[in-house]
């Protein structure tokens, strides 16, 4: 599974306070809108922050990839370590990895 590529960024609102996330390599090509749930002619602070968090998506992905690499260095796992608070961190970048490819 592909996705558009990132960086993803908050680009433009609509007479109905949609907030619109686009991809920043191809002008008006929009990956996502978050609507308005008050449908105001001014975007609402929860409008604007589910498109903030959209637009970080792909950012979030990659974080979350790196972290789960991180199992596997110099024969080191986070699987033996002695914080347990890494080892959940681990549990739910894969989770969030799986929910981002469908696979959940």
């Amino acid at each position: 599974m592909t996705h558009t590529p990132g960086p993803w960024v908050v680009s433009d609102t609509n007479d109905e306070g949609d907030v619109y996330v686009s991809q920043t390599a191809k002008a008006g090509l929009y990956v996502a809108i978050a609507l308005d749930p008050l449908y105001s002619s001014e975007p609402t602070t929860e409008a604007n922050a589910n498109a903030n968090l959209i637009a970080a998506a792909p950012d979030l992905l990659e974080a979350c990839e790196r972290i789960a690499e991180l199992d596997c260095t110099d024969g080191y796992t986070l699987a033996d370590s002695e914080y347990p608070a890494l080892w959940d961190a681990l549990h739910v970048a894969r989770a969030a990895i799986a929910k981002a490819r469908g696979e959940s």
